[in-house]
């Protein structure tokens, strides 16, 4: 699992209940200390008690506290990353430049702690196995599913990005058991792709989600669910920028880590469309 421990819990901090937030505020504050506590300590500490810290872990999908310290563990050894800052009023462009650069690397590193190796080998073999790979997402999201299909096709996977939510569901509707969804929502929570992916699921066919890491419908709802970074929705919905940066490294991460699997097939198939597209090129 690559996910980093503070991370984990910032992330879905917001769904804590309040005696949870109690608790993951002072492991927040106090990462070099709680590592040698015991969840009774810590308990104490948050005036709650030792059940809490391993409910407040359990809620995060892990097996207990003991868990949640080695992942704050190997998180505490690492650079702390450049925080995300919003753009303000009468900036200048080498703010701009300066901020947007450190609001990326954020965004990257925090990503990074999220994806799960063990998750993403999984995917990477459900997508050679299927007969076509149709990705879905509305807004900045199908930016990423129609670079994904781009990506795919290029290496011979037949792949759909369907903008139009009636035609795609005509397609999932007549799709069969062979084929796979890969569903993309920031939010985990837009109807049109839950409910593509209940109709994917009541079809037969596997799906694959990407959402930030929440507790969401469509995660719950996925054979695979993968995990970009999130926050707090900004002023200027700039959390569309972040999504779009967070989601196109997973995919890029799946892609690359596909074609080195399949690596003879896939650069075949890479250097047989550049050939083409050079000849077509050329006869223009």
């Amino acid at each position: 699992m690559g996910y980093g421990g503070i991370t984990l819990i910032k992330q879905i901090l917001h769904q804590f209940s309040p005696s949870e937030r109690k608790i993951a505020d002072y492991i927040i504050n106090h990462p070099e200390e709680v590592i040698h506590m015991t969840a009774k300590e810590v308990g104490e500490a948050t005036q709650s008690s030792s059940a809490g810290v391993v409910r407040l872990s359990k809620a995060m999908g892990l097996s207990g506290w003991q868990e949640l310290k080695i992942l704050i563990a190997s998180e505490s050894k690492e650079p702390e990353s450049v925080e995300y800052r919003e753009v303000s009023k009468g900036e200048s462009v080498g703010d701009i430049i300066s901020k947007i650069s450190n609001n990326t690397y954020s965004i990257l590193e925090q990503t990074k702690k999220l994806v799960d190796e063990k998750k993403c080998e999984q995917v990477i073999r459900l997508m050679h196995e299927a007969k076509r790979i149709h990705f879905y997402g509305i807004g900045a999201s199908y930016v990423v599913a129609l670079d994904a299909m781009q990506k795919w096709t290029k290496i011979n996977k037949d792949s759909t990005s369907l903008s139009d939510t009636h035609l795609l569901s005509s397609v999932i509707s007549n799709a069969d058991k062979n084929d796979l969804l890969f569903a993309i929502s920031f939010s985990g929570e837009t109807k049109e792709v839950t409910r593509l992916a209940e109709i994917a699921k009541n079809k037969g066919i596997q799906v694959i989600s990407l959402t930030k890491f929440s507790k969401n419908p469509l995660s719950k709802m996925a054979d695979v669910s993968l995990y970009s970074t999130s926050t707090e929705e900004p002023i200027f919905r700039t959390a569309a920028t972040i999504s779009r940066i967070s989601q196109m490294l997973v995919m890029d991460i799946l892609f690359f880590s596909y074609v080195s699997t399949y690596y003879h097939d896939s650069i075949k198939a890479i250097d047989n469309s550049r050939t083409i597209v050079r000849e077509f090129k050329d006869s223009l």
